[in-house]
Formats: structure tokens, sequence, C-alpha cells
């Protein structure tokens, strides 16, 4: 790291806590007494929570950052960053661009250091996705409506199906129509036949616990699926965890998704499409927004 630049040391709490941003501090400033790094600055975001990047200290810090001000980030551990999935490859990008090595702690990892960035940003998601997973594993998943309907059921047979996916909120059949109408659209214009319909009416996105998901999911692991579409990415889910544990799925096995508002495709290698994370955040907070609005 040059002469001259700061090393910040970034603390979060959820909940305002005197103590938790003190603990932090502290072993943050020892970790920096015992490597060497100086020009100490404390960023601190006390009472903030971790699902989006939007507060006063991580502002300051990303605009010293691009001010070329910043030449380390120490962090307790990857969630004081963000506990959403999708902001985490944003940061470390925005801190690579800048020339910013980020240490975790905790997670006892360096990003822009030693490794390459592939396997620096993988072993950030993998320790992030590991703490998110134990701390969703004592929830109590909600429960929802109890019916679904299959328009047909996909055809077995070398030629994969394409998966055109619906679910609505509230039990509609209209409104279940009307999607798949758009999806049938979708699929005649681009020239994709062999299409199966998975239909959940009257199913909140909360989770992935769905008749017509898990029949979709079940036929992905079969290898019958090729191609998933949906309207947007709130039809697979309002969870943004629950989306990106689906999306992962997929490209675990080769399924490509679109979705026809917005029209990107997902079926590339996981570092390729970490680069398409932001683009996919972009579209789950738009969607949101609009949910909110009506």
């Amino acid at each position: 790291m040059k002469d001259g630049l700061i090393t910040a040391l970034y603390c979060r709490t959820a909940l305002e806590s005197e103590l938790g941003i003190v603990t932090q501090e502290i072993m943050l400033k020892q970790f920096a007494e015992e490597n060497n790094y100086h020009n100490i600055s404390v960023y601190t975001d006390n009472g903030f929570s971790g699902s989006n990047l939007d507060r006063p200290a991580m502002r300051q810090l990303q605009a010293d950052v691009d001010a070329g001000l910043v030449g380390a980030v120490l962090v307790k551990d990857v969630s004081r960053i963000s506990r959403n999935y999708l902001d985490i490859p944003v940061f470390f990008d925005s801190m690579n661009d800048k020339g910013v090595v980020v240490k975790s702690v905790m997670d006892n990892f360096t990003f822009g250091e030693t490794n390459t960035e592939a396997d620096e940003l993988t072993q950030a998601m993998q320790n992030f996705y590991e703490k998110t997973i134990r701390a969703l594993s004592s929830d109590k998943k909600p429960k929802v409506a109890v019916y679904a309907r299959f328009a047909n059921e996909p055809k077995q047979g070398n030629e994969l199906v394409t998966a055109l996916y619906c679910r609505t909120d509230q039990a509609c059949g209209l409104a279940i129509a009307n999607q798949a109408a758009t999806l049938r659209q979708y699929a005649k214009e681009h020239g994709i036949e062999n299409i199966a319909v998975y239909s959940d009416n009257g199913f909140n996105g909360l989770n992935l616990d769905r008749p017509a998901m898990k029949q979709l999911q079940a036929d992905v692991e079969a290898g019958v699926v090729g191609l998933v579409i949906a309207k947007d990415v709130a039809r697979i889910s309002r969870k943004h965890q629950d989306f990106l544990d689906f999306f992962d799925e997929m490209v675990d096995v080769g399924v490509e998704i679109k979705f026809t508002s917005g029209d990107f495709a997902m079926g590339e290698s996981f570092m390729a499409t970490m680069k398409k994370r932001r683009e996919v955040y972009q579209q789950f907070l738009k969607s949101k927004r609009r949910t909110e609005v009506v």
C-alpha cells in the first residue's frame, strides 16, 4: 500500500449498539497494528441494516475510495459490508477498480492482494453464503396458499423443455393466464418450442416452497429442462437470497434463465454471471419498488 493512503476500518451494527461498534473497532485496530497498517480512519454505521449499501459511513468510504485516498479496507467479516448476496460483488468491484485491498479479519481472507480476482471473489461469496445459510436455518417459513395449476406436463425425450414459470400472490386465473400468454408469445417470437407451463396461482414470493416451483426444480434436476422463462425476477422470489439460491441451482446444471421484462439471460460460468449480478440486483429493486407503489 502506498505511503499516506488511509487504512479504512469499517464497522457496522444492525441495531444501535456502542458496545458492538467499539468491539469491532478494537479488533480492527489491533489487527492493523499487528500487520503494519498505518494512517487509520474509522468509518462507523451504528444501527444500519446490511440489506443495502446506502449508509452514511459507507457512502463516505466509497467517496474517499473514489477520490484515491484509501489504500486498504479492514472489516470484521464480509457481512459488515452487506448481508445482501448481490451487493458484495458490487462493493468488491468498486474497490478493485481503485486498487484498494479489502481484508476480512474473521473470514481470514484478502481481496486484491495475492490471489486471483476470481478466487478471491468466490471465497468471499462462499464465506458470506455459508453464514447466511446458518442465519436463515432457524427461520420459520410462512404458510402460503395451497393452489397450483399445471397447464401441461413437461415432455420426456431428447429435446429439452423450455419452462414458462408463472406466479401470482393472490389466486387469480386471469392474471396467471395473462402471464402464460405473454411468455408463450415471447417464446414464439424467439423461435422457442417444446414449452411447458408451471403455474403457482395464489402463492406469495417469500420462499420457494410452492408446488409448481418444486416440480420445476425436480424436472431441472432430472435433466429435462434447458431454459426457464419468467416475467421478471420477482416471479421466482421476492426474497433475494431465495432468488440467488434458485439462480445458483440453475447455473450448476447449465440451465439458462430469461426474463421478458429486461430480457437478460444467465447461463454462463459462475464468474461470468457474477459480473451480471449488478444488473440483476437493479432489476430486483425496480420490481420491488413497483410492487410497493401498487
